[in-house]
C-alpha cells in the first residue's frame, strides 16, 4: 500500500515541523524549570508549558476518538493487510507516537517540578502523562497476543513489550502514590501568613528530595532496557515490513510520526521555526539569570568585605579612645 494512501487519514498536527517544533517548546520547558534561576522557583504555568501540555493531550483524545470510530477490535486494527483498516491504523500511530514521547519526559517534568515543591507544575505535567500513558495500556489490552512482526506500525512501540510495559505501570504505582499523598497533604494544610506557606513549601520540597531521588534513581535503572531500544531502533526498524520506507532519512526520524505533510510545508516550517525561537529565547534567559545571580553574588560579597573593613578600621580607634581617656583620668 502506497504511503500516500494510507497516511490520508493522518492530521497535518502530528507532522514534521509541528512536532519538532514541539520537541523544541519541550526543551525549553526543562531548561527553564531546571537552569533559570529565577522562573524555577515560581510554581507558575507559562505560555509554553501549556503549548507542552497541549499536543499531548490532544494526541490521546484523537487517539480515543480514532479508537471509538473504529467498528473493529484493536487487534484486528493492528493486523489487519486491509488498505482501508491501515488508514486507521495510520491515524492511530501518530498521535501514538507524540503520547508516547511526552510519557518518556512527563516523569522528568514531574521530578523536576516535585523537587522544588511546585504543586501546580506537578499536577500538570502528572494529568497529561498518565493521560498519554493510558493509551499504551489500552492498545496492550487489545493486542494480547500479538508481536512486534505482525503489527502493521512502522516503528515498534512500548505497548508491544509486555514485560516492559507491567514493569512500567508497577513502577509508576508506586511512584503515584507517595506524589499525591504528599500533593494533596499540602493543599490541605492552610498556613495562616505567607512566611508560613513559604516554610510549609520549603519542608514540602525537603522532603520531597529523599522521594523522588530514590524514586528516579530507581527509574533510571528500570528505564534501562527502555532506553537500550529506543538507541538501537535502527536495527529494530529494519525488522519490520515496510522496507520500502527504510532509508538514512527515516531513521533520522524515527520518532517522528509518518504524515503526508513535508517540512516544506509553510505550516510546518513555521511551527519549527516557533519551537527554534522558544526554546532559544529560553536559553537566553536562562543565561541571564545566571549572570544576574553571579552579579547579585559578588555586589553582596563586595558589600560584606566594605562592611568587614570598617568595622576592623573602628576598632582600633575605638581602643586607642578608651586608652587615652585611662590616661586622661589617671
Amino acid at each position: 500500500m502506497e504511503d500516500s494512501t494510507r497516511l490520508r487519514r493522518v492530521s497535518p498536527l502530528y507532522g514534521p515541523g509541528t512536532v519538532g517544533g514541539w520537541l523544541f517548546i519541550l526543551f525549553s520547558v526543562l531548561v527553564t524549570w531546571s537552569a533559570n534561576l529565577r522562573s524555577r522557583k515560581k510554581d507558575t504555568i507559562t505560555n509554553d508549558l501549556i503549548a507542552t501540555l497541549s499536543l499531548p493531550a490532544i494526541a490521546s483524545i484523537n487517539l480515543f476518538y480514532e479508537l471509538h470510530q473504529f467498528s473493529g477490535s484493536i487487534r484486528d486494527l493492528l493486523i489487519s493487510e486491509d488498505n482501508d483498516i491501515q488508514e486507521f491504523s495510520a491515524s492511530i500511530e501518530a498521535p501514538l507516537n507524540v503520547c508516547e514521547t511526552f510519557s518518556a519526559f512527563a516523569i522528568t517534568l514531574v521530578a523536576i517540578s516535585s523537587w522544588h515543591g511546585h504543586r501546580k507544575r506537578a499536577l500538570s505535567a502528572f494529568t497529561i502523562g498518565v493521560l498519554c500513558f493510558s493509551t499504551e495500556i489500552i492498545l496492550l489490552i487489545g493486542s494480547l497476543g500479538t508481536t512486534t512482526s505482525t503489527v502493521n506500525f512502522a516503528r515498534p512501540f512500548v505497548f508491544n513489550i509486555v514485560g516492559l510495559m507491567i514493569s512500567i505501570v508497577i513502577f509508576l504505582v508506586l511512584l503515584s502514590v507517595p506524589f499525591l499523598v504528599c500533593l494533596f497533604a499540602s493543599h490541605i494544610s492552610n498556613p495562616d501568613s505567607p512566611a508560613e506557606d513559604q516554610m510549609q513549601r520549603e519542608y514540602a520540597a525537603v522532603k520531597w528530595r529523599g522521594i523522588t531521588t530514590y524514586m528516579t534513581f530507581s527509574f533510571a535503572l528500570l528505564a534501562m532496557p527502555l532506553t537500550m531500544l529506543n538507541g538501537i531502533g535502527l536495527l529494530a526498524e529494519t525488522a519490520y515490513r515496510y522496507q520500502s520506507y527504510i532509508s538514512f532519512k527515516s531513521r533520522i526520524l524515527f520518532f517522528i510520526p509518518r504524515t503526508s505533510s513535508s517540512i516544506t510545508d509553510l505550516d510546518q516550517a513555521v511551527a519549527l521555526a516557533g519551537g527554534m525561537v522558544t526554546l532559544g529565547f529560553s536559553i537566553y534567559e536562562a543565561l541571564k539569570s545566571i549572570f544576574a545571580q553571579e552579579t547579585e553574588d559578588f555586589e553582596r560579597w563586595k558589600r560584606f568585605r566594605s562592611s568587614a573593613r570598617r568595622i576592623n578600621g573602628r576598632r582600633p580607634a575605638e581602643g586607642g579612645g578608651i586608652r587615652i581617656h585611662s590616661q586622661t583620668e589617671c
